[in-house]
Order: C-alpha cells, then sequence, then structure tokens
C-alpha cells in the first residue's frame, strides 16, 4: 500500500516512527508543506499515484477537500478532546501556565470547556477567546497570529492555543506563551490502519463460503471517580494510551485494522480465520483477560461479529457488544449467522468463580450496579465487622466517594437489597444520616 502523508515535517516525522515502530506494511509517501495551502497543488499531482491520502491535521484536509475530489480513500486526523486534555495538563503543570483566560484556534470552544472539565479544571468561570474560521482566506495564519497577539497584549488572556505549527513557532519567536495542540501517536495509528481496511475491504467474496470478515468491538466502562485534576491526570491519560497499545497490539496479532468511533468504542476489522485461531475458536480472548487487570477499568465488553463484509459483521458485534454491556460485568459475546453464544468470560475470573461471586453477579445484573463496586462493598463490611452503618461511614471505609455511594445504595435499597433499619443521634447542627442494614452480605 503506497500512502501519501500530507503535513509539516513535525507530523510527518511523528507518522513516521508510527509506521516503523507499529511495522505497519505501507510505503510513506511524505508531502511536507511549509503553509497548508500548498497542500492542494501536492494532493492534485501526487494522488494518482498513491493508494491513499492520509492528512496530519483537519486544516489541509478541509482546504484541500474544496477544491479535489478524492479518487483513493483519504482519511485525517480529527481534532481531539484528549488532545486538548493532555496540552492544558502540560501547559498547567509543565510549564506553569496561567489557564483561566485563554486564545485558541483550530479547537472550538466546546472541546476545550470538554477538556477542562475531564481534566478537573475550573470550566465554569474560565474565559475562552476562540479566533474566527477564516482557512480559505489567503491571510489566513497572518491573522490566527494577530489575533492571538492582540489578545495577549491587551491582557484579555494569558496563554494562546493553537494546532497549527507555523502560528506557534511565530508567537513564541515574539514571547507570547503559546501551547500546542499536538497529535497523538494513538490517533496516528488509528486512522492509518482505517485506511488499510476501506483499501482492503471491496475484495470479491467467493460463493459459499464462511463469513470471511471479522469485527471486534471493544467498549470500556470507567469509574465515574476518575476524573481528576493534578499530577494524577497525566498518570490517567498515560494509562488510558496504555490501553489503546493493549489494543493495538492485539489487533496486529490477528491482522486487524482499527477504527474508534464516536463513542470511543474500538472496531478491529479483521479477515478470514485469524481471530476464530488466535482465540482458540473464541473461547479464550487474551485482550480481555489483559484489559481485566487494569484497576482504571470498571468493565470490558466485548462484541465479536462475523459476517460476508465488514457491514454485516459489525452489525452482528454491535449486537454482540450490547449484550456483553448489559451484563454489568466483564465478558464477551459472539453473533455469527443470527445467533447469539456467550458469554466468554475472562480466564482469571473463570478460576476464581465460587458460590459468593456468582451471588454477586446475580444482584449486579438485577440492580445495574457494577460487580467491582459490589465486591469492594462486601470486602470493606467484612472487613470491619459492621452489620450496620451509614453512608457516610460506608464511603469512608469503602473508599467509594459519597455521591458515587449514594447512587449505588439508592440502586440496592430499589431492588430490595438494602434497608433503612434508623437515623444517627446528631448533636448541634447538621441532618442525622440513615443507619442502613445490607441483606446481600451473608
Amino acid at each position: 500500500m503506497k500512502l501519501g502523508v500530507v503535513g509539516p515535517d513535525e507530523s510527518l516525522l511523528l507518522v513516521r516512527e508510527v509506521i516503523e515502530k507499529d511495522r505497519i506494511p505501507i510505503e510513506m509517501v511524505p508531502l511536507q508543506y511549509r503553509r497548508y495551502t500548498e497542500a492542494l497543488a501536492m494532493v492534485e499531482q501526487q494522488q494518482p499515484s498513491l493508494d491513499a491520502l492520509f492528512f496530519t491535521g483537519t486544516l489541509p484536509f478541509r482546504y484541500v477537500s474544496r477544491f479535489v475530489r478524492p479518487t483513493v480513500p483519504w482519511e485525517h486526523v480529527p481534532n481531539n478532546m484528549l488532545s486538548v486534555a493532555y496540552a492544558l495538563i502540560k501547559a498547567a503543570f509543565i510549564e506553569g501556565a496561567d489557564l483561566s483566560r485563554i486564545s485558541t484556534d483550530s479547537y472550538t470552544r466546546r472541546m476545550f470547556l470538554e477538556a477542562y472539565q475531564e481534566t478537573g479544571l475550573d470550566a465554569e468561570n474560565a474565559v475562552i477567546l476562540c479566533a474566527a474560521d477564516r482557512i480559505f482566506s489567503e491571510d489566513y495564519i497572518d491573522y490566527l497570529v494577530d489575533y492571538h497577539c492582540g489578545c495577549f497584549r491587551s491582557g484579555q488572556v494569558s496563554c494562546c492555543f493553537t494546532g497549527i505549527c507555523e502560528v506557534r513557532n511565530r508567537l513564541s519567536q515574539q514571547g507570547i506563551p503559546a501551547a500546542m495542540v499536538q497529535i497523538s501517536y494513538e490517533t496516528i495509528a488509528l486512522q492509518i490502519h482505517k485506511l488499510r481496511m476501506q483499501c482492503a475491504e471491496n475484495l470479491p467474496v467467493p460463493d459459499g463460503s464462511d463469513p470471511r470478515i471479522t469485527v471486534m468491538a471493544v467498549a470500556l466502562r470507567y469509574p465515574e471517580e476518575h476524573t481528576i485534576f493534578g499530577q494524577n491526570a497525566i498518570a490517567l491519560l498515560q494509562q488510558k494510551n496504555r490501553i489503546a497499545e493493549m489494543i493495538y497490539a492485539f489487533a496486529q496479532a490477528i491482522g486487524a485494522a482499527i477504527v474508534q468511533d464516536n463513542e470511543g468504542r474500538f472496531l478491529l476489522f479483521s479477515s478470514g480465520s485469524r481471530l476464530e485461531i488466535e482465540t482458540d475458536r473464541f473461547s479464550r480472548i487474551s485482550l480481555l483477560d489483559q484489559l481485566c487487570e487494569l484497576d482504571l477499568i470498571e468493565q470490558a465488553a466485548i462484541g465479536i461479529g462475523a459476517g460476508d463484509d465488514c457491514q454485516q459483521a459489525k452489525l452482528c458485534a454491535e449486537t454482540a457488544l450490547r449484550k456483553a454491556y448489559s451484563t454489568r460485568t466483564s465478558c464477551a459475546f459472539l453473533v455469527r449467522r443470527q445467533t447469539v453464544y456467550g458469554p466468554i468470560m475472562p480466564f482469571s475470573s473463570r478460576q476464581g468463580e465460587t458460590p459468593a461471586r456468582q451471588r454477586l453477579l446475580e444482584i449486579s445484573a438485577r440492580s445495574g450496579i457494577s460487580l467491582r463496586s459490589l465486591e469492594q462493598i462486601e470486602l470493606a463490611i467484612r472487613q470491619y465487622g459492621m452489620e450496620y452503618a451509614t453512608p457516610v461511614q460506608l464511603s469512608q471505609i469503602s473508599g467509594i466517594n459519597p455521591r458515587n455511594l449514594n447512587r449505588i445504595l439508592q440502586k440496592l435499597e430499589d431492588a430490595g437489597y438494602l434497608s433503612v433499619v434508623g437515623k444517627e443521634s446528631r448533636v448541634g447542627m447538621g441532618r442525622p444520616g440513615r443507619i442502613i442494614k445490607l441483606h446481600f452480605i451473608e
């Protein structure tokens, strides 16, 4: 596969690193520009000799798309909230920037607000000034530089964020604090794998053959209390990158292409019987075992679908994923020729399956509470020997934050696994807390 890569020098170096490190079997043809408008002539000239085109940013992709019709598959690196969040964390903790007042380009105000919330920054009081979207104006880069300079020198902002290398360089030369929202390693790998799949999916299907396309859909549920700000936020993003690396490694083992959809789910497209062989006829999924070992993940749900084409296999995978997700525990299901198989459990849970765990699994299914949360509560109650407790006490001994614990307790009460037996006596101000008893702990 001959892949043309369109972008500035910094981005091309990162793409080449991804291709070489992941050993992706493609020939990279660099189409390097200094200013994004130069990409137009390059694409017009090179597209006839390429199998696919990859743009390292939204800016050149949108610009070229207005004037050139694709004759081969095109993909680009989309604007990503996690990239914005990482740029915010880096600016705050490594560079000590004041993020209460910022100016931006290339990314929407809404995306920055989501990144503020993800990292625990004060989104409600943040001042975020956004440059106008004028990418088809000849002086767009000059306009952006002047916009950021004006915002900073007038005292409206204390830091500028941009997604364009030239803008960042020119601001830095003038001594203006400028942070770059950079494309991530994982996003590049995802989009390149997606292009590989688009180039391969139109191969003919032999009549009477078994389903030749297999799609694995992976959805991850995280504890609600994982959103934190501080040095731990960097660790959180690093753990999410580690999860992505696990999925890429598994995809390579089965020769799969990867796509990440708008809901954050990973879709692995594989042809032939590679996935079936790798999973020992779908009896054990090593990726599921690895994901279940990570404390960050509350539930890993996997749906596998087999079909004669990508669309059919994807629909089967989505059906299987919904089935797995509804169990509220980590597992996988397979849908093949309208037949559902499963659940396929992680190997660790099979070794430790006990009547007590089975009871918690049943409670989880009936109440809609994750198995991990139930195990946390049961362990804390047993460890401290408490037959009765208040929500505050239970939060302290289980490590579950009060807001999430109250939601869990309400679900347990609705399902008949909790009763209120009284109220604590309190001296002074404040509402007395409920005294509760959990009925699923023997």
